[in-house]
């Protein structure tokens, strides 16, 4: 099976994975994409789900429904195979258990696939349920304030919390630790032009925001409601979409 994707969103594609988890990713190649489900190191505090429009989908031998999973130990393998890329395409190969890649410049590479999973995705996160939350708030942020999120953690150095909340039409980002008495903290304004409401406050570890990948001006940002009728908690959705790549990032909130 040979596939050909842009050569600039493959490389977003891979990065947007490995910055979520390093230890390897199963591929699902479908006809008209590839996807993939990751978790974060503890496979709780972020979810994402990457897909990659494929450009030769005429010649994938899959029906609309039918998926052909590899699972790549090492999705560094391709960032190297891409840095030998010149052209706006990447093509590689998917035979038997190996991955193979050719060009002008590269007589001949392979790597090998691993048989199992580098991690248990939850049968119920899918594609599916990535797209089935309602927004209970939402907004734009742009890639700099994002950033300023980020280098403002050094002055809020006693805390890897931030927390992200409501006050009238804006939306603040509070970097402190509220279990903490006497502790340096900073909070910024991030957004004047959300829509819709959030019940609490949404509480995550600051550097886990170094997860995003910021390849385009905005990102967009959503607080959804996950769980049950019995128990359910606020999350921050964060979606972003660049030409043939779509990355939607579930960052499950700290209850304190």
């Amino acid at each position: 099976m040979k596939i050909t994707v842009s050569a600039k969103e493959f490389q977003t594609f891979i990065s947007a994975i490995s910055n979520v988890f390093r230890g390897g990713a199963s591929l699902k190649v479908h006809k008209e994409y590839i996807e993939c489900i990751t978790f974060s190191e503890d496979s709780a505090s972020i979810m994402s789900c990457a897909k990659i429009h494929i450009l030769n989908e005429n010649e994938i031998n899959l029906s609309v429904n039918e998926e052909y999973v590899i699972n790549v130990p090492d999705l560094q393998k391709f960032s190297r195979l891409l840095d030998m890329n010149d052209e706006e395409t990447f093509t590689f190969e998917i035979k038997g258990n190996y991955v193979y890649f050719k060009n002008s410049k590269v007589k001949g590479a392979k790597f090998i696939l691993d048989d199992l999973p580098a991690q248990k995705i939850h049968k119920h996160v899918t594609s599916k349920w990535f797209s089935s939350f309602t927004p209970k708030f939402e907004t734009e942020l742009t890639k700099n304030q994002i950033k300023e999120i980020l280098h403002l953690s050094s002055f809020a150095d006693g805390s890897n919390k931030v927390y992200f909340y409501q006050d009238g039409p804006n939306l603040i980002a509070e970097l402190n630790d509220r279990t903490i008495d006497n502790i340096d903290n900073v909070s910024i304004i991030v957004s004047d032009s959300g829509t819709g409401t959030i019940k609490d406050k949404v509480i995550i570890a600051v550097d886990s925001l170094s997860s995003l990948i910021l390849t385009t001006p905005s990102i967009k940002f959503a607080v959804v409601e996950i769980g049950n009728k019995i128990k359910s908690m606020e999350a921050i959705l964060f979606t972003l979409e660049s030409n043939g790549v779509l990355i939607k990032y579930l960052f499950n909130s700290k209850v304190r």
